[in-house]
């Protein structure tokens, strides 16, 4: 996540919520909506790493829990790879979270 990404994902919190509860030992907003949207994460990178890979599925499931997204996925691509591959990967992607 870039300074500016996180920015923006910090200040909509309380856009899900200002009230708080525990769930497993950690605190998360509560619920105000009936239903939430699902989050797909595609991060781009120009040589991907574990590190940053585990860090990125992290980042991205964490601000699944509190945005209460019923599905979330993160995807890194690789700028190196070709067309059609990132096309299919990204296509994959979106099949996973939205369905088909």
């Amino acid at each position: 996540y870039s300074y500016e990404l996180k920015k923006a994902v910090d200040r909509s919190i309380p856009v899900i919520s200002p009230l708080f509860m525990r769930v497993h030992g950690e605190v998360h907003h509560k619920k105000r909506y009936a239903h939430y949207p699902r989050l797909l994460a595609l991060g781009w990178l120009d040589r991907q790493t574990i590190d940053e890979d585990e860090l990125f599925q992290s980042v991205v499931e964490r601000n699944a829990i509190n945005m209460h997204a019923p599905k979330a996925l993160a995807e890194i691509l690789e700028p190196r790879g070709d067309h059609e591959t990132t096309k299919r990967r990204i296509e994959w992607a979106l099949s996973e979270v939205i369905g088909s």
